[in-house]
């Protein structure tokens, strides 16, 4: 990477250990002027972490995954449409504890899921997300430290949640 043998880099978060060490190369690829392209034929957490991290980057336009896929058409209730500007995506952020494990039958792991209220709660805010909207939860802002009161708020009524979630919304460009 320091020398510019690459153009391109294209880590799988599922493979390079985990989030956090998927975004380190992201981050050093944009020091070096390197394009950041996830590799993304894992699972609907690995797709998912993939995006996340898109939307971070300031060096990434896309996520490589291999369609028809599952794991990828069942994260949506609608189907993705890609136009001339791309696939109009909206991003839920929260913070909390969720709980990890692998799925299957005898013969073998099926996929890997992340369950709890907390996971529920960050699906309901992303399943509410507008196109090119990022949704970031009052959880998420403390968890990374961020007032957030001089963002744009907006309450959700979501769907098996008691009450509502407080939101603040952080429009893309």
């Amino acid at each position: 990477l320091m020398r510019g043998a690459f153009a391109i880099v294209q880590p799988d978060v599922t493979k390079v250990g985990g989030l956090t060490e998927e975004h380190r190369i992201a981050q050093y690829a944009d020091d070096h002027s390197i394009l950041f392209v996830p590799h993304g034929w894992n699972t609907a957490v690995g797709l998912a972490a993939d995006l996340h991290l898109v939307a971070a980057a300031g060096n990434a336009r896309w996520v490589e995954y291999i369609t028809p896929a599952p794991y990828v058409e069942d994260l949506f209730e609608k189907p993705l449409v890609m136009d001339k500007e791309g696939i109009p995506v909206g991003i839920g952020v929260h913070s909390g504890v969720a709980f990890f494990g692998a799925m299957g039958t005898e013969g073998g792991m099926t996929d890997i899921v992340a369950i709890g209220d907390e996971v529920n709660l960050a699906a309901r805010i992303a399943s509410q997300a507008g196109a090119g909207e990022i949704l970031v939860s009052r959880a998420a802002l403390e968890a990374a430290g961020i007032d957030g009161r001089d963002m744009e708020q907006r309450e959700l009524e979501l769907k098996g949640i008691s009450r509502p979630a407080p939101v603040a919304v952080i429009r893309g460009s």
